[in-house]
């Protein structure tokens, strides 16, 4: 991420939404009464695949958009405006892809941890991405 920013600190800030979906994943096992497991550390990597996916998404384009000259502020919100339908499309196919694991029944009883972990995963780590990123940049 260094070389796609040239800036420590913007892979820092994108690197920096991993610990709430790391949360966000402990808590739907704890809720679910589930354990770590294969499957479950299978949902983590998802889980950060997403959660650097759609970080690099959004700072990049914010980071494009001061760049092309505009101010902080105005860049924020543009680049998190554009970015919006992107960052959901991508955590939408991450737990819609799941569902007919989730309606398979018994036969497959014990991935759905996988699909718990991920469904909270990704609801918590994009509540926190829409404050983590566009508050954190402005600190960058």
């Amino acid at each position: 991420m260094y070389v796609t920013f040239r800036s420590i600190r913007l892979a820092l800030l994108v690197i920096s939404n991993l610990p709430f979906a790391l949360i966000g994943g402990i808590v739907s096992l704890y809720i679910s009464g589930q354990y770590l497991s294969v499957p479950a550390s299978v949902g983590f990597v998802v889980l950060f695949g997403v959660a650097v996916l759609n970080g690099l998404v959004l700072v990049s384009r914010i980071s494009q958009l001061r760049d092309e000259g505009l101010d902080m502020e105005e860049a924020i919100r543009k680049g998190s405006l554009d970015r919006l339908r992107p960052v959901l499309m991508t955590a939408s196919i991450a737990i819609f892809s799941l569902i007919p694991m989730l309606l398979a029944g018994e036969r497959v009883r014990k991935y759905k941890n996988h699909w718990l972990q991920l469904l909270w995963g990704v609801n918590y780590f994009n509540s926190a991405d829409i404050i983590n990123h566009p508050f954190g940049i402005q600190l960058v």
